[in-house]
């Protein structure tokens, strides 16, 4: 609160400010750009740490966590918050010779705005209240942020990705690796999707391109990848990369950068993400508890209330991921009064297990098993079950498992559910099949295929609403504003300033055993503290 009402104070400084505002039109200097950086970031890059001093204490902290724009926005819009006006400082608020800044008391020079910025004494020689930052600049990056406060909301401080005739967006994806195949496949399905975008026309002027590096394998080589894109493509915004995992690392850097992140092709979002994330698809944790409502909706109604709760059981591995969803799923069972799930902790599904859990899953004889992992280690799993009258139903997720799922003989369960994000049985997949046909591709992904596209096509509606005045600040509160946008095969994801999870839930599909294929049971189903 006080460091807010301590920008106040900046402004009030700078409103007066007799520097002149250079032609706005033309394109950022190398040291309007370096200013720009300070600007966001609190930072210029180099081994010279910016640093501030708050209060009366007189500790120095570092500048990163009270940059320009962290208040005042990247456009320097300004915004309200907590019930302060946070003012604009574009150009043409910040400097005199304004319509804005007529009538102003006393104007600033460079050296007194310089002053105020770093030492705390405004125009008039009056110290300003402890609660206005003071920075620690060197000569260099004063004259640099002086250089980019007479550019800021002007034409010329346009994004990074943005020309007069084109838009640069950018993926990451597996094109190298046992993935090589889904990468080039989801790389042609983004492109064509696009060029059906530029064929409609030009948007303000522009067209859409796009740019795709090979992502690899691990996680590290992700981030790898993810750095170079940014750092040598400078695209406008990322759309569908592939982060199977979106770790802290990666997210932090994509964050940092205020990129926006379109329909990252992941099952294991950042809880409560930036706002410059936008995801399509469910966390395999929302799906698993859409899955847990919809098996105990099917059970039979309780007599009375001495009737026995259903059990269930969780079996996993000891992957980072498979724990979150667990602590999901503990989480829907007790939300459902039942009773604390029996747990098999599988560390090398593939190896020999300890026997005395696989006797405790016997002992426990749970109505249902949800199964973490993929279809070769539910294979290794269900050789190990003991042999018993009592068949449970068996839980999972199509998008862990795979297709592969129905070709695992002599299952040890009576039935099969699994949770899916996408209804590929969607009659309007017949027309993107043959959007793809015209492009010589095919579905051969179709969920995949199908968000990726419709990542484009909500980035072509956001570039439209937002304007022939584009920058990713703008692009952002466009894609909050779209609502009932169609993906077809899921249900319309509903973004707003406070959600940047698009969809939560599940559809529910059972498998033929005796024909080997699946057959959806049930609409959309949305775990009930979501509702």
């Amino acid at each position: 609160m006080q460091v807010v009402k301590a920008f106040n104070l900046f402004i009030i400084l700078c409103v007066s400010c007799t520097v002149g505002v250079v032609n706005a039109d033309e394109a950022l200097s190398a040291k309007e750009q370096l200013g720009r950086k300070i600007y966001r970031e609190g930072s210029d890059g180099s081994q010279t740490e910016i640093t501030t001093t708050l209060g009366f204490s007189g500790d120095s902290v570092s500048a990163t966590a009270f940059a320009c724009a962290n208040c005042h926005g990247l456009e320097g819009e300004g915004k309200q918050e907590g019930g302060l006006t946070i003012p604009a400082i574009t150009s043409q608020h910040l400097f005199a010779g304004t319509s804005l800044n007529s009538g102003a008391k006393k104007n600033y020079d460079e050296s007194t705005l310089i002053r105020a910025i770093t030492k705390g004494i405004n125009s008039q020689n009056k110290v300003l209240s402890p609660t206005m930052p003071r920075y620690n600049l060197t000569t260099n990056q004063a004259q640099a942020l002086l250089a980019y406060l007479k550019r800021l909301g002007s034409i010329g401080d346009v994004e990074t990705g943005i020309t007069d005739t084109e838009i640069q967006l950018a993926t990451v994806l597996p094109l190298t690796g046992i993935l090589t195949a889904t990468g080039n496949l989801l790389k042609a399905t983004l492109e064509a999707c696009i060029a059906d975008v530029n064929k409609q026309g030009l948007i303000y002027g522009r067209q859409i391109a796009l740019v795709t590096l090979d992502s690899c394998r691990t996680n590290a080589e992700i981030l790898a990848s993810t750095k170079r894109l940014l750092s040598e493509t400078k695209p406008f915004a990322l759309i569908s990369g592939y982060f199977p995992e979106l770790t802290k690392d990666i997210y932090q850097l994509l964050l940092n950068e205020k990129i926006p992140v379109i329909a990252p092709l992941s099952f294991v979002p950042n809880e409560n993400p930036a706002p410059s994330f936008f995801y399509f698809l469910p966390s395999y944790a929302d799906q698993s508890r859409a899955l847990v409502d919809y098996w105990l909706a099917q059970l039979p109604k309780e007599k009375d209330k001495s009737s026995a709760r259903p059990k269930l059981a969780i079996v996993y591995s000891d992957r980072a991921t498979d724990m979150a969803i667990v602590k999901a799923i503990r989480a829907q069972a007790r939300r459902n009064a039942l009773t604390t799930p029996t747990e098999i902790v599988l560390s090398q599904p593939s190896s020999k297990h300890d026997t005395s859990q696989l006797t405790q899953l016997k002992t426990a004889k749970p109505d249902a098993i949800f199964f973490l992992g993929n279809a070769q280690e539910l294979k290794a799993f269900n050789l190990l079950m003991p042999q018993s009258n009592h068949q449970p139903i068996l839980l999972g997720l199509l998008a862990m498992l795979g297709e592969n799922v129905i070709a695992i003989p002599n299952l040890a369960a009576t039935k099969l559910m699994l949770a899916t994000p996408f209804n590929l049985y969607d009659p309007e997949m017949r027309e993107f099949a043959n959007l793809l046909a015209r492009h010589s591709l095919s579905l051969q992904s179709p969920g995949l295929q199908r968000i990726a596209c419709s990542a484009v096509n909500l980035v072509a509606e956001g570039l439209k609403r937002t304007g022939k005045r584009l920058s990713r600040t703008r692009f952002i509160h466009a894609l909050e504003e779209i609502k009932n946008f169609p993906v077809e095969i899921m249900p319309p994801p509903l973004f707003d300033p406070n959600n940047r999870q698009g969809a939560k839930g599940a559809y529910i599909l059972t498998v033929d055993m005796k024909t080997n294929t699946f057959s959806p049971i049930s609409a959309w189903v949305t775990p009930t503290e979501a509702q």
